[in-house]
């Protein structure tokens, strides 16, 4: 399968849907020869029993098919078949930045992120400190604030 990385090719294309309780956005990040579309996928969602400015950060990438078929990916052991180099980097960049901006969106007040998968090596969870770093530097505060059953949790607040 040889894949054609297209997210910096003619600039990044955004596309977000929202309603009161969650904000989406898709980033275009590419394609393979058999048919296969891959996309970044960054949410915002309200979280219950909180209140209205919270939100909960979720980011994937998204592989569909022709049958619109999705699998997602939600770490870098299942995209090393696709993405490799400087490609990282990139995404990595984009979820970062479109979290920043869908921050803004959505007037948010307080952000949290949790890992989707228990016990990251720390290589992986410095991707969410640089998302986090990224956010400090676009108005939050914040860092890594808790660990449960190996899964880490970061908390950032509006300045």
């Amino acid at each position: 399968m040889a894949f054609h990385f297209t997210l910096k090719d003619d600039g990044t294309r955004l596309e977000t849907v929202s309603n009161q309780d969650q904000t989406i956005a898709f980033v275009d990040l590419g394609y393979s020869d058999d048919g296969f579309s891959y996309k970044i996928m960054i949410t915002l969602c309200s979280v219950p029993a909180m209140p209205p400015g919270h939100r909960e950060v979720h980011f994937v990438i998204i592989e569909v098919d022709d049958n619109f078929s999705i699998r997602k990916h939600t770490n870098g052991l299942s995209t090393k078949i696709f993405l490799v180099g400087s490609n990282r980097n990139d995404v990595l960049e984009a979820i970062a930045l479109v979290t920043a901006r869908l921050a803004k969106l959505t007037e948010c007040e307080v952000l949290s992120i949790n890992t989707n998968e228990t016990y990251l090596p720390e290589k992986a969870l410095k991707k969410f400190d640089y998302i986090c770093a990224v956010l400090c530097l676009d108005g939050f505060d914040g860092r890594r604030v808790d660990s449960f059953h190996g899964q880490e949790q970061w908390q950032l607040k509006k300045n």
